[in-house]
């Protein structure tokens, strides 16, 4: 039986540095006994290269990894020493996050995590698994850290994925960063998938008043003698594959999941006594539900272009007239450049395929494929991109006769 309580732990305070002031028009000399701003040095900041990485949206695509690679290899080029990588979302994929896992286990630049979405101030248990492999790990108040299952985006994956092979190797580097910075290593049986029901035990009840410590995680249900003393961290139940995780920003300090909580970057910095100089502002976005929307807008917009186009040239090959040559040749100026953008958005609809692969793994626009299997997805596409390309080419052909 659980025993269900709610909370409220003290209030975490951030003890942030002072900006530097400046003298404004009309101060007093310095003669008059003021004394100037100290130098972050003085002020026991440090001075470092810092780069504000914002990685936005999913972990739904592969693209995802390639770019965060670009984003930290450019910052050890440039010279970055601190990387702060601000982490939203709440929806992974389980191959793009040990891909994107495997990028934080880097020496430089250093990595700092802040867990923060204004959309909706929640992240995924899989945003904070990717989190827990930096150095240190911030949340942003009135943040929420869910799970609510994995399962939807796999479809978008490789289908020969190997996806137990890759749930271990997960958990063996979060396994290893928990270890190497103190944590609680039972976490990783809530990150990023819960396996099964967690408990948090503290010293004393967390509902009398600011204050409890944590003693432990547990994986079996307290007992009745315990249970005032104890939270239940997972919901659900594990015979029925439905176990979710709601920990709100309170509860993520007290149990150690991040290390503080900031409303902004300035505040992580000064946390981790840190004078940006400069301050490197940077994005990855996911961007994979546009792809979608744009694949299905430049897939409809060459169909219809193929319309009209045969329309057109089934007309000015019927003229008849004095004036059928001056009427074919306009067909033609009017023709012939939509026939080529309509090639051009078929192009730009082939590129998105190959940066977003996961594009790929379900049907074409319009088209119904019978059992999904992966090579008919992929003759489905192949005749889809072919189909129109034949069209539009030789659509082109034909206006191109009517000048002769």
């Amino acid at each position: 039986m659980r025993v269900p309580c709610t909370f409220i732990f003290g209030a975490f305070i951030l003890a942030a540095a002072n900006p530097a002031l400046t003298l404004g028009a009309g101060a007093p000399p310095a003669s008059a006994g003021l004394v100037g701003p100290k130098e972050p040095e003085e002020q026991g900041l440090a001075r470092r290269k810092v780069l504000h990485l914002k990685l936005r949206g999913e972990l739904d695509c592969i693209k995802v990894v390639g770019e965060l690679e670009r984003a930290l290899d450019r910052a050890r080029a440039d010279g970055v020493d601190v990387a702060v990588l601000e982490i939203g979302g709440d929806q992974w994929r389980a191959d793009v996050l040990l891909g994107a896992m495997k990028l934080l286990k880097t020496e430089r630049p250093k990595v700092v995590a802040w867990l923060n979405d204004p959309s909706d101030h929640r992240v995924g248990t899989g945003q904070a698994a990717l989190a827990l492999m930096a150095s240190r790990c911030y949340l942003a108040p009135k943040t929420e850290v869910v799970f609510d299952g994995s399962e939807a985006l796999r479809a978008g994956a490789p289908a020969l994925t190997e996806w137990e092979q890759i749930d271990r190797d997960i958990q063996a580097l979060l396994w290893g960063s928990l270890k190497e910075r103190g944590r609680e290593l039972l976490m990783a049986a809530m990150l990023p998938a819960p396996s099964q029901p967690l408990w948090a035990m503290f010293d004393r009840s967390p509902t009398s008043g600011p204050g409890a410590k944590l003693q432990k995680l547990m994986m079996t249900e307290p007992s009745s003698a315990e249970s005032t003393r104890c939270i239940a961290i997972t919901s659900g139940s594990a015979d029925r594959g439905s176990i979710r995780v709601k920990i709100d920003t309170e509860l993520a300090l007290a149990l150690k999941l991040a290390d503080g909580s900031t409303r902004e970057v300035g505040q992580l910095l000064a946390a981790e006594r840190l004078s940006p100089q400069p301050l490197i502002r940077a994005e990855v976005v996911s961007g994979f539900p546009d792809a979608r929307e744009r694949l299905v807008r430049s897939l409809a917009a060459v169909d219809a272009a193929i319309e009209r186009l045969d329309k057109t040239l089934d007309e000015s090959e019927k003229l008849k007239g004095s004036d059928v040559v001056r009427r074919k040749r306009q067909a033609v100026r009017t023709s012939v450049p939509l026939a080529d953008e309509a090639m051009k958005c078929l192009l730009d609809a082939e590129k998105l395929t190959v940066e977003y692969p996961e594009l790929l793994r379900s049907p074409p626009p319009g088209a119904t494929v019978v059992e999904l299997t992966p090579h008919r997805l992929s003759a489905a596409w192949f005749y889809a991109f072919q189909d129109r390309r034949e069209s539009v080419t030789e659509l082109r052909a034909r206006a191109a006769r009517l000048s002769e």
